[in-house]
């Protein structure tokens, strides 16, 4: 087949995969006005989250331009309860100086994790510290005091850009690097168990490492992050965070695996972990002048630990190696599809693209444009990755080429989502089972339920609800101790109760159909499983974790 040919097929199937997925506009978070600066957040954090009632929540920074050092800039938080059309302001961080942060959803699908940079100097002389705090959606205010999780105290000893991410049985992990190039400069991460915070970890065993962020996959934390040797390499490091240590298999080579990589790769790189256990880290590569820039994706297949598939995503020339940081590519998670969205310095950033990785294949043949813009409207692009959930693909994006900047969303108007809400409970077993979405929830399609971790060729009870806050007159969630059933709860009402059992293997699934009703998009349907567990509990039984489904 000719070249022409395979160009203009390819055309001709970007232009189809276009009209079939349905591109959403770009809808703008907040602007800043007269004197204002308004930002979203760099790629190696998270800017969106999604709780279980269907709703969207996006931090960003402010600074009302009024040179009041901490007392000008905030952290802020705003709330989307139509998928990310229109937004409205929250909640403000309560710590002065707030610049940069980051956001997770915790297992109970309703709490947010926040972690962020800032000082609360009134003078001109401010060293960062990092802190943490839980903001409840439901009840709309924050949660206890600010935590302070790294204190700054000079110039060489202040903390930047941290992440956060939470596992299945809510070990809280905050990341974040130092400033300045001697041992400070350097990935740390401390982790919040049962309560109590961990001892600082250094995350980089080389001379630094910056731009760090995280995804847990189970217990297991991962980092990504940006070091001294190899060519400023690219690494990859895991945390088990329930032993409290690290892998055995120590720092993994990202961009030093890739045989291309003649030259140095830049500071500017998130990670994903699928449902599977693979790992994919997005990085970019070029030379100390422009014209040879790149940007790929380094895989490691699950449980192997050696990014041996590597993937050249696109060519964009202006893009320098070495000591640059670039924020305008990011990775986001759609079940086991990891999407690429990307802008290109040499364009701009003026365009969004999009290309996703299946089956370690690259797809489309050529990148799909998404949204096209002015002059950096697409500088900052922070893709939503979280390893919990079935989310449809989005990104908080940062047009830094509008006066007073704006915070921008991407959503996928027609794809659902699926959100943890609630944990689930093991009683004497090793293992706690898991329910988990199986696809995308959509109008007139199947919501499909995947559990596991099941005691094997057991009956079990899916539990169908639509309300999450009371189970008539009782208040949710419900501690089934009562029942003998201690250390488990109900997080929903009872709508439907679904029999099952599950096979040899400790599998089941149920599918139910949803109905093609437009009365029924964006709202959320709840499900948690009963399992009959004989001795496990002294009421012979445990119960998974809920999750929270949301069609569109």
């Amino acid at each position: 087949m000719s070249k022409p040919v395979r160009t203009l097929l390819a055309s001709s199937l970007a232009c189809c995969l276009t009209a079939v997925l349905g591109f959403a506009q770009v809808n703008v978070v907040v602007a800043g006005g007269t004197g204002e600066t308004v930002q979203g957040v760099l790629c190696n954090q998270q800017g969106l989250a999604r709780t279980a009632d269907g709703r969207l929540w996006a931090i960003t920074y402010y600074n009302d331009g009024k040179g009041n050092y901490a007392k000008s800039q905030f952290d802020r938080i705003y709330v989307s309860s139509d998928n990310g059309k229109t937004w409205k302001l929250a909640t403000t961080t309560r710590t002065q100086g707030s610049v940069r942060g980051s956001l997770r959803t915790d297992v109970d699908g309703q709490t947010l994790h926040v972690a962020w940079q800032a000082n609360d100097s009134t003078t001109s002389t401010s060293f960062y510290s990092v802190y943490y705090a839980t903001y409840d959606t439901i009840k709309g205010q924050w949660n206890g005091s600010d935590f302070q999780v790294a204190k700054g105290v000079n110039s060489n000893n202040q903390y930047l850009n941290p992440d956060v991410a939470v596992t299945p049985k809510g070990t809280v992990v905050v990341c974040y690097n130092g400033h300045r190039q001697s041992p400070s400069w350097s990935g740390r991460m401390r982790y919040l168990k049962n309560n109590t915070w961990s001892s600082e970890q250094r995350i980089n065993s080389d001379t630094y490492g910056i731009m760090q962020d995280v995804q847990v996959h189970g217990e297991d934390a991962y980092f990504a992050y940006r070091t001294n040797s190899g060519l400023y390499g690219i690494r990859c490091r895991r945390f088990d965070t329930a032993k409290g240590a690290w892998g055995t298999e120590g720092e993994m080579q990202v961009s030093q695996a890739n045989t291309t990589n003649t030259g140095p790769a830049s500071s500017g790189n998130n990670l994903v972990v699928t449902p599977n256990g693979d790992i994919f880290v997005i990085y970019c590569k070029g030379a100390s002048t422009a014209g040879k820039g790149e940007i790929w994706v380094g895989i490691s297949k699950a449980n192997q630990f050696k990014f041996s598939t590597q993937l050249k995503i696109d060519s964009d020339p202006s893009l320098l190696g070495g000591n640059h940081t670039y924020y305008s590519y990011g990775l986001a998670r759609t079940g086991d599809i990891v999407n690429v969205i990307y802008s290109k310095l040499s364009e701009s950033n003026n365009k969004l693209y999009q290309r996703w990785i299946a089956n370690y294949q690259l797809l489309p043949p050529i990148p799909l444009t998404i949204a096209t813009g002015g002059t950096k409207e697409f500088e900052f692009v922070s893709a939503h990755r979280n390893s919990s959930g079935f989310h449809g693909l989005m990104a908080l994006l940062t047009d830094r080429g509008t006066t007073g900047g704006r915070a921008l969303a991407y959503v996928r108007p027609t794809e659902g989502a699926s959100v943890l809400h609630g944990a689930g409970c093991a009683g004497t077993l090793s293992e706690t089972p898991m329910l988990q979405a199986a696809s995308m929830p959509g109008l007139g399609g199947k919501l499909d339920c995947a559990l596991s971790q099941l005691p094997k060729t057991t009956p079990g009870v899916l539990f169908l609800g639509v309300n999450a806050q009371m189970l008539g007159p009782i208040p949710l969630p419900l501690d089934l101790s009562i029942l003998g059933l201690n250390g488990c709860s109900l997080y929903q009402d009872v709508v439907l109760p679904i029999g099952y059992a599950s096979k040899a293997d400790g599998t089941a699934s149920v599918q139910l159909p949803m109905p093609n009703d437009p009365k029924f998009a964006g709202v959320p349907i709840y499900f948690q499983s009963f399992v009959v567990a004989p001795s496990a509990t002294p009421g012979n039984a445990i119960m998974t974790n809920g999750i929270a489904m949301t069609a569109r």
